[in-house]
């Protein structure tokens, strides 16, 4: 059985685990905005540079635990742990996929 949802968002998240910001930025288009931290990166140069400098501060591991995705739109939930303060958390990572790219990203942690 398919999965219901693109799937950019496994190998986004694998890469993510694998702490491969290569493969990681590889996933998103060329006009690419991501929002984490109150900081905006654009393009996969940004984005790679962020996803690597993330990677080695906080020691990342996410789990996802849902994927919600009905359009081009897709909510996916994770418990997240790493070198972070009140490690593990919820995290809500909100993407927009166009053409298996992910074209936004806005990361936020669920009350």
């Amino acid at each position: 059985m398919a999965k219901a949802y693109s799937p950019v968002i496994d190998r986004l998240f694998e890469a993510k685990n694998a702490a491969d910001a290569s493969a990681f930025a590889a996933c998103f288009s060329d006009d690419a905005v991501v929002e984490d931290e109150a900081l905006t990166h654009r393009g996969p140069t940004e984005i790679r540079e962020w996803a690597a400098g993330n990677s080695k501060k906080y020691k990342l591991i996410t789990n996802v635990i849902g994927v919600d995705q009905r359009t081009e739109i897709a909510i996916v939930t994770a418990h997240v742990s790493g070198a972070f303060p009140g490690s593990p958390l919820t995290f809500q990572y909100d993407l927009r996929v166009i053409d298996d790219k992910v074209t936004n990203l806005k990361t936020s942690v669920v009350a």
